[in-house]
């Protein structure tokens, strides 16, 4: 099992706040090298007073770690589910309106594991990841339509402590 936390680099072109989070996980080492691991990882972003993003992604990943004598490099893939949520308050030009979207989110990564104690392990990970998002808010006349999905990418930067059971 693991928790972390960091902070969240977009790469879409046109959004520039970063968004601090956390991480958790918990996985099968198969053994010493490759591992499965579920990650659900919140990111939190408010770049104005009146409008605010969460990000949730539930990830499945595949990890693959190389030798090494006090510390290991390693490899992460996997596809999961991403759902955004967007808050809009305050403003005269809103009415407390709250959209979401979701989709298909795809990672691949790597990063660096520190021996810290017979089953503690201290880790620094980035990855790259790309979601392809649509909206599930109805419209404000009830008719249901919804936007043509969007591709965004970013880079989330973890640190964090894995504790082998």
């Amino acid at each position: 099992i693991g928790i972390g936390a960091g902070i969240d680099l977009p790469q879409t072109q046109g959004v520039t706040t970063m968004a601090p989070g956390v991480e958790l996980m918990g996985g099968y080492n198969f053994d010493k090298n490759f591992a499965v691991r579920l990650e659900v990882d919140a990111f939190f972003s408010a770049p104005t007073t009146y409008y605010s993003v969460t990000d949730i992604r539930i990830l499945p990943e595949a990890k693959y770690t190389f030798d090494g004598n006090g510390f290991q490099p390693y490899l992460v893939g996997g596809i999961g589910y991403d759902m955004l949520s967007e808050s809009v308050s305050g403003s005269s030009s809103s009415s407390g309106s709250s959209p979401s979207a979701s989709g298909l989110d795809f990672l691949i990564g790597g990063g660096i594991q520190f021996d810290l104690g017979n089953k503690l392990k201290a880790f620094a990970e980035i990855k790259y990841n790309s979601a392809s998002i649509s909206s599930n808010s109805s419209s404000s006349s009830g008719s249901g339509t919804s936007a043509p999905a969007v591709t965004y990418s970013d880079l989330p930067f973890t640190v964090g402590i894995n504790l082998a059971l």
